[in-house]
């Protein structure tokens, strides 16, 4: 896939990649997550999809292949294990492991048949965010984007996620977001922002090069 606009810095994610994409200002990277889902509509050239302009193709047929759940993405009625598995037919180990819900999951009464009552109120915010990882990760589509995903989790437990998102060979995984843990696992990064044109390099060369970076 490939986002391109003079909002948003072009970029391009394919399979077997994990793209960091940094927008220092938290309105544009929500637009974008929200663009991406397809849930405001993409102006032509904006984005496409297999070289075709996402703009003239059914909304469905974007959506069958980019998924992007947003930063505050709430858990469902049900178990754990409705919420993650939610489109899958069994829960994957590669998901749990890189959403690092495991060790907490283990904890509960039930374990993933615990059913969460209150969009899972009962759960600390770190524990919700996890759980709404894990569910982005299970998801089908060839394209995941996710926002922020480890805001309310600690530096360990974000280093294990981290670590685990190296393990979707099949998928073009796309992190908006400024944590440096995360976009020091990414291929690429591209850094778009008010000042000057987009930046394109690894986490490291831009921390080297860019002052406008290290500031983010």
């Amino acid at each position: 896939g490939k986002a391109d606009n003079s909002v948003f810095p072009p970029f391009t994610a394919s399979i077997g990649e994990i793209v960091g994409v940094v927008l220092p200002d938290g309105d544009q990277a929500r637009k974008l997550v929200d663009t991406l889902g397809f849930r405001t509509p993409a102006p032509p050239g904006l984005i496409s999809i297999d070289g075709r302009d996402a703009a003239h193709l059914d909304p469905q047929h974007v959506r069958s292949r980019v998924f992007a759940d947003r930063h505050d993405g709430v858990l469902l009625r049900g178990s754990v294990r409705e919420n993650v598995a939610v489109a899958s037919t069994e829960l994957e180990e590669r998901a749990l492991v890189a959403a690092a819900v495991e060790d907490f999951v283990s904890q509960l009464p039930e374990g993933t048949e615990t059913v969460l009552t209150g969009h899972g109120q009962s759960l600390s915010g770190g524990q919700r965010q996890r759980l709404v990882l894990g569910r982005s990760l299970h998801q089908k589509q060839a394209v995941i984007v996710l926002h922020d995903p480890t805001t309310a989790v600690d530096t360990a437990t974000e280093a294990v996620i981290a670590d685990g998102l190296r393990n979707f060979p099949d998928k073009a995984l796309v992190l908006v977001t400024t944590s440096p843990t995360l976009l020091g696992i990414c291929h690429r990064v591209v850094v778009g922002g008010a000042d000057g044109p987009p930046e394109t390099g690894t986490h490291r060369e831009l921390f080297a090069t860019s002052a406008g970076y290290r500031a983010v």
